[in-house]
């Protein structure tokens, strides 16, 4: 599931968890990847989510701007913070 790190997100990601489970979906390994996270964002409500956390991907301006300017991500630079934190997370995916 992929969510922003507000209420309602983390509800909708817990909802959809639960419907793969209520609809008998072979979902195979579920987890919980937290997009657009800014600094200082509490971590009690990711955890309370319930969810296996995967991990985080921060806000990026470089990102943000691409998006706002209707650009495409194949654009992005390869300094990119998210592109690490990405590559970090598909190793962890890979050990899982």
């Amino acid at each position: 599931m992929v969510s922003d790190a507000t209420p309602a997100g983390l509800r909708a990601a817990v909802r959809m968890s639960g419907l793969v489970k209520e609809l008998k979906i072979d979902a195979g390994r579920k987890f919980l990847l937290v997009n657009r996270l800014g600094p200082g964002t509490k971590n009690a409500a990711i955890e309370a989510a319930g969810l296996k956390y995967l991990g985080q991907i921060r806000e990026d301006e470089e990102i943000r701007k691409i998006s706002l300017n209707g650009g495409s991500l194949l654009k992005l630079s390869s300094q990119a913070p998210a592109l690490s934190e990405l590559e970090k997370l598909r190793e962890k995916l890979w050990r899982n």
